[in-house]
């Protein structure tokens, strides 16, 4: 397993609103009860609100880190999930209709790199999740 950063901000535990049992490190968004997250959609509303830790079917308790590094699906392709892009440190990221994390511009960033992805490849990777943007990423 990869190694990701300790910056002692602990995750929160919410309840998986659908079956996430395939969904360790996607990015989620509240569901419609209170307490309970749903895969994110991209251009969600509401804004996706972390990162999942681990996996649960529907009704169990998941860990969500809502702030702060987490591990986190990422794919190598541009904003709009079509053309071959690397990802280095630093780059802007946000939530495509999958719950996959993709190189974005700033204005509609989730999260930033702090890993390497070669293009047209995914991977997890370490990233520094701020979550204070809606993302409007469609991935293909």
């Amino acid at each position: 397993m990869a190694y990701t950063y300790d910056d002692g901000i602990r995750p929160v535990t919410l309840v998986a609103g659908e079956d996430l049992t395939a969904k360790q490190y996607f990015a989620v968004r509240p569901g419609s009860v209170l307490g309970e997250v749903l895969l994110a959609t991209g251009a969600s509303n509401p804004t996706p609100v972390g990162i999942l830790q681990d996996s649960g079917s529907t009704g169990q308790s998941v860990a969500v880190k809502c702030f702060g590094f987490s591990l986190a699906i990422v794919n190598a392709c541009d904003q709009i999930g079509s053309a071959a892009s690397d990802i280095d440190a630093g780059h802007t990221l946000a939530v495509g209709t999958d719950g996959i994390l993709y190189y974005a511009a700033e204005n509609v960033s989730n999260a930033r790199a702090f890993g390497f992805i070669a293009e047209s490849t995914s991977a997890v990777i370490n990233v520094m999740w701020i979550g204070l943007a809606a993302s409007a990423i469609s991935a293909s």
